[in-house]
């Protein structure tokens, strides 16, 4: 009697199809960031919100620009500046290799982890199930990019370290953690979580605790150690963040910020994985527990687990009462893989899904089709389909209204960020100080040049207060300021574009106007403005 042949995989999800190659998924990776990129840079010339705050800081290259985030974001954006000049490619450049990163790192430890070529892409792109990151990491975020990407690079390098464990594993780990400890206040709660599901497990415990982990350990502090040492100067800024921002804090009321806390919780949760939540559902195996577990489905087991009791301690012991999805990346931004390394578990006796995985993966081309048109319409159509719109705002054309009211170069006086951002990138050579960032002090230029107030006319006629008292503060007296005009821009002018878009609280003689901002212009300018 003859022997049936094993059967042979074949198709798309053949291990040695071209598709899941790392050469062909790195590729993939890698256009996936140039074409957004690309879009960006093609449909609108302005700069996004997070963004504006980070032009107008790397005007200069210091340890810290206040102590409400981690400085390394904006020593990128002024490294990026001094290659590419000041200008919207470098913010463009600096985000787009950021979110590369995101993919890279995740996609690298993924491959060790899941030992799946195919998995590991498919782990990968289900990134962008997650509306912080599929959405949000296009239209914003600046900080939590380099989080999200230190996160994967640090998960990365402690399995080269817990698989491999040489001298230069142990090296990467350092640089990872100090790039993290440099990225945002989220990774002290990442890291510390990641290490601790390692040393709950028997047999990684011993791999990690060895002589070598000094190098880490020495790594990582000297590298923070700019910005630690403005933190030891204000020992109270770190709890001052926390209560401020998560509005942390024990109160009488136990029960009550508890259950506003919970409320918050879930909702985070949800509106950060958002269509990731259709891999169980898809994948209902990811949910069994499987008759065995390798070390490293433990592994994340394990993680998962002490980031749900961190997150209760947060709520319940912490007392934080606000939590929102922008802020879950360093909690839940490893949740695809680990749903990934449970369905290996669980299927590696009966062979993967490969119909549920040809349905994930026509589910992932559509979405992403389906961001790049909805991402195009959005910076062309503007409302109804967004609210403020913020990236349609003719800042090019306030930038060509100074040029014409005699303004090339200078300090720039701005009545608020995105002014102030906007102008700078059209601007490379002036010195921009806005408002709310009044804190921070540019350095003076080299060589004088005149000194130029701008601000929204929504805010009045005349400099608004905050405004006036920076103008005092420049040296310069606001009654002496000639009126150099003003750009406005009617609404009617904006209607047959934006049918739906209203400013009722902008009015001149009863007239509603969509934008509108005042210049003044000072020639040759006066102290240290000038």
């Amino acid at each position: 009697m003859r022997r049936r042949p094993d059967r042979v995989e074949a198709g798309l999800f053949r291990p040695d199809h071209p598709l899941w190659r790392p050469t062909t998924a790195l590729l993939l990776l890698a256009g996936y960031c140039l074409l957004h990129a690309l879009l960006r840079l093609l449909l609108t010339g302005t700069a996004e919100v997070d963004h504006v705050e980070q032009v107008i800081y790397a005007q200069s290259l210091q340890p810290h620009y206040g102590l409400s985030q981690p400085p390394l974001y904006t020593w990128l954006l002024w490294g990026m500046q001094r290659l590419l000049g000041v200008g919207l490619p470098a913010v463009v450049l600096l985000k787009y290799l950021l979110i590369f990163a995101v993919y890279l790192f995740h996609y690298l430890a993924a491959r060790r982890l899941l030992r799946d070529d195919r998995l590991a892409l498919l782990a990968t792109l289900s990134l962008t199930l997650c509306y912080q990151i599929g959405w949000k990491f296009h239209i914003g975020v600046t900080h939590t990019l380099l989080l999200s990407a230190a996160c994967a690079m640090s998960l990365w390098a402690l399995l080269r370290v817990l698989q491999e464990g040489r001298l230069r594993d142990w090296a990467l780990l350092g640089l990872a953690m100090g790039i993290g400890s440099l990225s945002k206040y989220g990774y002290f709660v990442f890291l510390p979580v990641l290490l601790l599901a390692v040393l709950a497990g028997r047999g990684l415990r011993e791999r990690l605790l060895r002589p070598q982990l000094a190098i880490p350990l020495l790594i990582a502090p000297v590298l923070f150690a700019p910005f630690g040492l403005g933190l030891l100067e204000r020992p109270d800024t770190a709890g001052a963040i926390f209560r401020h921002t998560l509005q942390g804090g024990i109160s009488g009321d136990w029960i009550g910020h508890t259950l506003t806390g919970l409320g918050h919780l879930a909702g985070a949760i949800a509106g950060f994985l958002a269509l990731a939540l259709l891999l169980p559902l898809l994948f209902p195996e990811t949910l069994r527990q499987p008759r065995e577990r390798d070390p490293w489905t433990a592994l994340m087991d394990r993680f998962h687990l002490l980031i749900v009791l961190a997150l209760l301690g947060m709520v319940a012991i912490g007392g934080v009462t606000t939590l929102k999805s922008r802020w879950m990346h360093p909690f839940l931004l490893l949740v695809p893989l680990w749903l990934f390394l449970r369905l290996r578990a669980a299927t590696a006796a009966t062979g993967l899904p490969r119909k549920r995985l040809g349905v994930l993966l026509g589910v992932l081309l559509v979405l992403n089709l389906a961001v790049i048109g909805y991402r195009t319409a959005l910076d062309t159509v503007g409302p109804p389909l967004c609210h403020r719109c913020r990236v349609l705002a003719p800042y090019p054309e306030l930038a060509r209204a100074v040029r014409e009211a005699g303004f090339t170069a200078g300090t720039i006086l701005a009545g608020d960020e995105h002014i102030g951002g906007n102008l700078r990138l059209a601007f490379p050579d002036s010195r921009v100080v806005a408002l709310p960032y009044t804190y921070y002090r540019p350095p003076p230029r080299e060589r004088p040049g005149d000194c130029l107030i701008v601000w929204d006319l929504k805010r009045g006629e005349e400099p608004p207060p905050q405004l006036q008292d920076l103008i005092a503060r420049e040296g310069l007296d606001p009654a002496s300021l000639p009126a150099a005009g003003e750009f406005v821009i009617p609404l009617e002018q904006w209607r047959r574009r934006y049918p739906r878009w209203r400013d009722p609280g902008l009015r001149r003689n009863g007239t509603p106007l969509a934008f509108g901002w005042r210049i003044q212009r000072l020639h040759p300018g006066q102290g240290e403005c000038h």
